[in-house]
């Protein structure tokens, strides 16, 4: 599944002292025509692309865990 993505330099939202990274990945489907950009705000350190690599494979293992059971319910 291969994937592009971004990251931005540190953000504070109003009222929070911690700093936050936004990753932006594209994801492209088995096909390669469907793209599809997915934003993740993370308060992991995001300093180089191995980082938001991590990041993007952290949020899709938690977002199939979450799903996958929801689909099987379904």
């Amino acid at each position: 599944m291969p994937q592009r993505f971004g990251f931005s330099s540190p953000i504070t939202l109003p009222h929070r002292d911690e700093p936050l990274w936004v990753v932006v990945y594209i994801h492209v489907g088995a096909d390669q025509n469907h793209q599809e950009p997915v934003a993740v705000l993370t308060n992991l350190k995001v300093e180089t692309p191995d980082d938001a690599a991590s990041v993007v494979e952290h949020y899709i293992s938690r977002w199939s865990g979450c799903e996958d059971p929801i689909r099987f319910l379904k």
